[in-house]
């Protein structure tokens, strides 16, 4: 569906995600929202909660993300990440005009995730951008495909992402087997497709 807020052009889109059955609220990692959003230079939002975590992807232009128990503002430029803690009063938007891929999600496990990769107090990165954009992008295309996919599958998804903040905390994952990854979940996104050796 098209979302209609201040900043955000018309070609962008929402998808909210049914929440699943009770048991599985508490086992999986889950979407409640994501978005594809072309966002002019008057986008903006500031809340005191959104109860859920917050993953961005900036594909264009540039955005700034805020903690607004903390005075320091971060710009994120295109190609990188930013991680919310949607549970406290947040503020994001762009100046310039920008263009992102999103995702709210939860899960009973969202909280330790996050605490573990804001341990130094500063905002993480992946250490393959790639490979979190193309789990992220994945999680979209199944709502904006119309795609049947169960909640462990959803949950990988935004498993995949949350792996590439840890992995970058510890150093750990060298790139030749985050290379070899890549190939792998491409082959695997891609098997009905006619792969060639390239």
């Amino acid at each position: 569906m098209r979302p209609y807020e201040p900043g955000i052009m018309k070609k962008s889109e929402i998808y909210f995600c049914s929440p699943g059955t009770k048991e599985n609220q508490d086992l999986f990692f889950r979407p409640l929202c994501v978005g594809h959003y072309f966002c002019d230079k008057n986008y903006k939002v500031e809340r005191t909660n959104y109860d859920s975590f917050l993953v961005i992807y900036v594909m264009e232009g540039s955005l700034f993300v805020k903690n607004m128990n903390h005075e320091k503002t971060h710009i994120v430029e295109h190609g990188n990440f930013a991680l919310l803690d949607c549970y406290h009063p947040h503020c994001y938007g762009t100046t310039t005009g920008c263009e992102i891929l999103w995702a709210h999600y939860d899960g009973p496990e969202a909280r330790r995730y996050f605490d573990y990769m804001y341990q130094s107090g500063s905002l993480p990165l992946p250490t393959d951008s790639e490979t979190a954009y193309r789990n992220l992008m994945s999680l979209y295309n199944v709502f904006h495909e119309n795609k049947q996919m169960n909640e462990p599958q959803l949950s990988k998804f935004i498993i995949g992402i949350l792996t590439e903040f840890m992995t970058g905390i510890n150093g750990t994952g060298s790139s030749i087997s985050r290379k070899l990854e890549n190939v792998r979940s491409y082959i695997d996104d891609n098997v009905k497709e006619d792969l060639s050796l390239e």
